[in-house]
């Protein structure tokens, strides 16, 4: 990705850490509600090593979301409903039905317009749910900070400094 430290970026990465930091201290005061989601996993026979794992994920109306650090791009299909996605490369409303590519490192904000079904696609060395958390920690990434991504504008600042 083009300038992946840039300051608006950044500041998006500190942003998205706190709305995900904030989230479930609003549940706890009742304040918002807990998402009424599921979460389906689907695999290809292995072949040569690696299967397709696909993840279909439904949430309801109303529902805020904020994703996971994905470590690779991924294939995203949006099969039905809408969301307004804000992520470091854009903001954009999404309507089913919609294909598009996600690069990694991208981590999104989700405001569910319309009940959704949205589906990835990811290329694993691992093949059941059985390796589930495996799986999590070959596709997911667990922070910018592990990818060589500044995640906050002091960080930044003090990059900048000792340059």
């Amino acid at each position: 990705m083009e300038n992946e430290n840039a300051p608006e970026r950044v500041q998006f990465r500190e942003d998205v850490l706190w709305l995900q930091d904030e989230i479930p201290k609003l549940i706890e005061k009742g304040r918002l509600l807990k998402v009424n989601c599921r979460t389906m996993h689907y695999f290809s026979p292995q072949r040569d090593g690696y299967t397709i794992y696909g993840r279909e994920f439904w949430a309801e109306k109303g529902s805020i979301i904020v994703g996971k650090i994905h470590r690779y791009s991924t294939i995203n299909f949006i099969m039905a409903g809408s969301v307004l996605v804000a992520a470091e490369y854009g903001n954009d409303r999404i309507a089913a039905p919609a294909i598009f590519v996600s690069p990694g490192g991208a981590k999104r904000a989700l405001l569910v317009e319309e009940d959704v079904t949205w589906a990835t696609v990811h290329l694993t060395r691992f093949g059941s749910e059985a390796d589930l958390e495996k799986m999590e920690d070959e596709l997911i990434a667990p922070s910018y900070e592990s990818l060589g991504l500044l995640a906050s504008i002091e960080q930044l600042k003090l990059k900048e400094r000792t340059q």
